[in-house]
């Protein structure tokens, strides 16, 4: 039951590995100059549809940015930024599976699997101006020379310090892995001593939050899928400090039903936290998309509060859903996909959202992000909310891998608004690449974060045969 799902928990990091050990990597830092991309150019895409309740046609602005005639400088005297590459090792390697955070104070930290000659490691970048210049990166080394590290995941916290979280893993030892924590202070440079969150185990994709921001009693909220000798599934752990972890179970594994991908959202004040994750079955196949909720900062979360997302007889994609607080609402996004394969990442027919307005007991509103081109595909939703009731959703976008029509796209539900808008792409030129094993993989997720009237994105460039850590910042309507 455990091994077959923790086979493919692994399998991505290892796959991804057994193409590292194939690469001669020069770990040659490239400056931090701007791609030959034009952010505010895009071939005309055709127009996406959505659907209200399941059931009742609604829709959606194929429009271009809705501030495009604006002034170029917004929120105070902040202009887009990119794609930019801030890493760039050699045509010969690839960096993926990009997270960011943006702290109050200003302060970008982006993180992402690197490939190196020793294999896989984590590398990170730090910038003092939200975006604009970036530090030399640097890179997480494993625990001890043999082992391996990947997965990782960022937050900002109110304090302005950056927590990372990763996993470290031997490369044939199911149960032999740790999930690590470390902390960055805002005076500091580079990450401090790593604690660990759990050990002797398997894990499979941490996620991260802070809760209760700008509170004496902020906690940190980790959510991962974990294995054992004795059982499996879902796990949350929590900290006041990033150093001492507590552990509290969600959802455990049965012979006939397997629980993975975990993520986290909270409401502004901490006080409540949802977690929406995967259900699969026996064969690996998802069966279900659930939301489950706790009202004591993760201490406890009852099965009660467990509930269904999806409409039943979607055909729903192995690939990670996630939520997000706008207002009194919670959303969850999942994928759609009959194209289903445990070796390469999903291709999506369609981006599901659904919208609760009574905390994750029913879903009231349902849109869907797909395109009238059959042959268009997603890969990699993402979503976030700005804190001022819009919520944004950027994705991954184009034809088969062959075609470089790929896109980095983005749309937004607005504040008080009832349907989805288009925007114009933040990138283009890039391959849909779903094989893990090949150096222009886009990686299994990217990293997305909303501040002071911004988006910001850290993601998998490939549009030159290799993948490499491409960020971009763009405006927003909504500002504070």
């Amino acid at each position: 039951m455990w091994l077959a799902r923790v086979t493919f928990g692994i399998f991505t990091r290892r796959v991804a590995n057994l193409a590292i050990g194939l690469l001669t990597v020069a770990m040659a830092i490239a400056g931090c100059g701007s791609a030959s991309k034009d952010n505010n150019q895009s071939p005309a895409t055709p127009p996406a549809s959505a659907r209200d309740g399941g059931s009742h046609p609604a829709n959606v602005d194929g429009g271009g940015e809705p501030d495009a005639a604006a002034d170029p400088v917004f929120d105070g005297g902040e202009p887009n930024i990119g794609p930019t590459r801030i890493y760039d090792t050699s045509a010969e390697s690839f960096e993926a599976e990009t997270t960011v955070a943006v702290s109050a104070q200003g302060d970008v930290v982006v993180a992402w699997m690197a490939d190196t000659s020793a294999g896989s490691r984590l590398g990170y970048a730090v910038s003092r101006d939200r975006g604009s210049t970036w530090g030399a990166p640097e890179l997480v080394s494993p625990s001890t020379a043999s082992r391996l590290v990947g997965d990782p995941a960022l937050v900002a916290t109110s304090s302005g310090a950056f927590m990372l979280v990763w996993i470290d893993y031997l490369e044939n030892d199911t149960y032999e892995e740790n999930l690590f924590a470390a902390k960055l202070a805002p005076s500091d440079r580079a990450f401090g001593n790593r604690a660990t969150i759990a050990d002797r185990g398997s894990y499979d994709k941490p996620w991260i939050v802070s809760a209760a921001n700008g509170t004496a009693d902020e906690t940190l909220i980790v959510a991962y899928g974990f294995g054992t000798t004795d059982e499996s599934g879902i796990a949350v752990a929590r900290s006041a400090d990033g150093r001492t972890w507590s552990r509290v179970v969600v959802a455990r594994d049965t012979d006939d039903e397997n629980y993975n991908f975990a993520r986290p959202c909270t409401t502004p004040s901490g006080d409540r936290i949802y977690l929406a994750y995967l259900r699969m079955n026996a064969s690996d196949r998802v069966d279900d998309v659930r939301l489950a909720r706790s009202d004591d900062h993760g201490a406890s979360w009852p099965a009660t509060a467990s509930v269904s997302v999806p409409i039943a007889g979607e055909s729903l994609a192995l690939d990670d859903a996630a939520c997000a607080i706008t207002g009194g609402d919670v959303w969850v996004s999942y994928g759609v996909s009959r194209d289903w394969s445990i070796d390469l990442s999903p291709r999506l027919s369609a981006v599901e959202l659904a919208r609760s307005s009574n905390q994750g007991r029913t879903f009231d509103r349902r849109l869907s992000l797909r395109n009238a081109d059959p042959g268009i595909a997603y890969m990699h939703p993402q979503i976030v909310a700005d804190g001022l009731g819009a919520l944004h959703v950027l994705y991954y976008e184009g034809h088969a891998a062959s075609l470089r029509d790929g896109h980095m796209r983005r749309a937004e539900i607005p504040a008080g608004g009832d349907a989805l808008v288009e925007h114009v792409a933040l990138d283009e030129g890039l391959v849909m690449e779903r094989g893990r094993e090949v150096p222009n993989w886009l990686g299994d997720y990217f990293g997305v974060a909303w501040s002071r009237g911004s988006l910001f994105t850290a993601y998998a460039q490939n549009a030159d045969g290799s993948s490499h850590v491409a960020f971009a910042r763009a405006r927003t309507q909504a500002t504070r």
